[in-house]
């Protein structure tokens, strides 16, 4: 059995996974605003082209005894988008 490969979380890393709790999510949010409506379709595209080429945006952390690692998320699933531009996803990192 091959075991996954894992790289340790930094300490600031480690900082936002420990304070992010049920009643105490740290979710990261942001608003833009265009001229024109957007190509949902085009904007996904760039996105998997521009973030998904790193590792991390494909990875998740994970809280075992001897510390936290990031490991590889076979879950991963982008955010729902709306033809009006709306982005929804669960907030909870155990869902990934």
């Amino acid at each position: 059995m091959t075991r996954a490969r894992r790289e340790k979380l930094s300490p600031v890393d480690n900082a936002w996974l420990r304070m992010d709790r049920p009643g105490n999510l740290m979710t990261i949010c942001g608003v833009l605003m265009f001229a024109e409506p957007l190509d949902v379709a085009r904007v996904r595209a760039m996105l998997e082209r521009r973030f998904l080429r790193f590792a991390r945006f494909r990875e998740r952390p994970v809280e075992r005894a001897d510390g936290a690692y990031w490991e590889a998320s076979s879950g991963f699933r982008w955010p729902t988008i709306s033809a009006s531009g709306v982005a929804t996803m669960s907030p909870r990192i155990q869902d990934w």
